[in-house]
């Protein structure tokens, strides 16, 4: 209960005082969740039509490949601009879809190089949110308690992925990455469709769709990792 209630207050502040999600009706709920999978599915849509123009146009794929940092700054950028914009503002959805048509060009080389498995890895991602996604609902629990042992998951993976790229370059341990990927970006996708339920404010939809939309987009390279055997 303090967790929630703590959990509620920041978003409270952060959302400019709009009710959370367990706070209003059962309509109001409602419509927020189709929302937020609206806006997700959206966001899917965008991704993945960018990312299948960028692997069939072989200059500007090349052209991504050779600026990879300049696209992965204006993610971040865009990123950034989504989650702090004035929340349900056009100018936010706009960001958002900026993000997410970036994130499938620079995918693009990922899936590229591992396109013989791409397919069975989109498959399995799709199995893994909706069972995640129907448990959580169905179950009604509150897996918020897994927000810190996520966070240090994640701080953990990219120490070791940047001393993997640098120092060993061993294909074991990227192995060893992405199945631990894969368990991560599952509670992150337990932890994000809990607070939907819960913790969210009514006015940060875009925000909600974007967290589910990067578990989702992780969870798939590193199954895309895996099924490839983790060549580089």
């Amino acid at each position: 209960m303090f967790r929630f209630n703590r959990l509620s207050s920041s978003s409270r502040a952060i959302a400019g005082g709009a009710p959370v999600v367990a706070e209003v009706s059962l309509s109001e709920r409602l419509a927020f969740i189709r929302k937020v999978y609206s806006l997700l599915a959206l966001s899917l849509f965008f991704g993945i039509v960018a990312g299948a123009f960028t692997m069939n146009s072989p200059e500007f794929l090349l052209f991504v490949v050779n600026n990879m940092m300049i696209f992965f700054i204006a993610e971040i950028g865009f990123l950034i601009a989504a989650n702090f914009v004035k929340k349900e503002s056009s100018l936010s959805f706009i960001m958002m879809n900026a993000f997410t048509v970036l994130t499938g060009i620079t995918t693009a080389p990922i899936v590229y190089v591992y396109k013989d498995v791409a397919l069975q890895a989109a498959l399995t991602t799709v199995a893994i949110f909706l069972g995640l996604t129907f448990y959580t609902f169905v179950s009604k629990k509150d897996f918020s308690f897994l927000g810190g042992m996520l966070t240090v998951s994640i701080i953990a993976m990219v120490v070791l992925g940047l001393l993997n790229a640098f120092w060993f370059q061993s294909g074991i341990t990227q192995l060893f990455l992405s199945g631990v990927g894969v368990l991560v970006f599952s509670g992150f996708i337990l932890y994000e469709t809990s607070n939907i339920m819960r913790v969210y404010p009514t006015n940060m939809a875009v925000q909600a769709s974007l967290a589910l939309y990067i578990s989702i987009l992780n969870l798939f390279i590193s199954l895309l990792q895996i099924f490839g055997g983790g060549r580089r």
